[in-house]
């Protein structure tokens, strides 16, 4: 009887932290997931870009926003599980639009985005995009613009 009584009380131990980290397990299923990442640029040296915002919508629609640290780096936990767009913007720099990425309950997705500089008039006459061709045209149209006023000038005097 007493080796009945113990192995019942030794049962009933063994399973109590079972049962406390089941429930755990479930109390982490219904937190959501975790998105993480870091937005940085396209040079060599991947500069981390700082206070780009970070929407994160939902296939239902709902959107959660964050926005980037002095590290280039973002992070929302509680996101429901299911699928989501990353669309990410900030002033000065190309916005993408779209990066997908599926979030389970209590896993975490880490996503890399790469933003790049726009483009003003200035920065692609001085880039190498518009070097090899852009800025011998406009040379070339301010050296005949220059030539014709001097010839205007002369034909003025004569």
């Amino acid at each position: 009887m007493t080796r009945l009584s113990l192995i019942a009380i030794l049962t009933v131990c063994m399973s109590m932290p079972a049962g406390t980290l089941m429930a755990q397990d479930a109390d982490n299923m219904n937190t959501g997931g975790t998105l993480r990442g870091e937005i940085f640029d396209v040079t060599a040296q991947r500069n981390p870009i700082v206070d780009v915002t970070v929407e994160i919508v939902g296939s239902d629609g709902k959107k959660f926003t964050v926005k980037t640290d002095d590290t280039g780096t973002f992070e929302r936990s509680g996101l429901p599980a299911g699928r989501y767009l990353i669309n990410v913007s900030k002033e000065g720099y190309n916005g993408r639009i779209g990066r997908r990425v599926t979030v389970i309950d209590g896993g975490m997705h880490y996503v890399q985005i790469k933003m790049t500089e726009e483009d003003n008039l200035i920065t692609f006459l001085l880039s190498n995009k518009a070097g090899k061709f852009f800025l011998p045209f406009v040379l070339g149209f301010a050296a005949g613009f220059v030539v014709a006023l001097i010839l205007l000038s002369l034909r003025g005097r004569a």
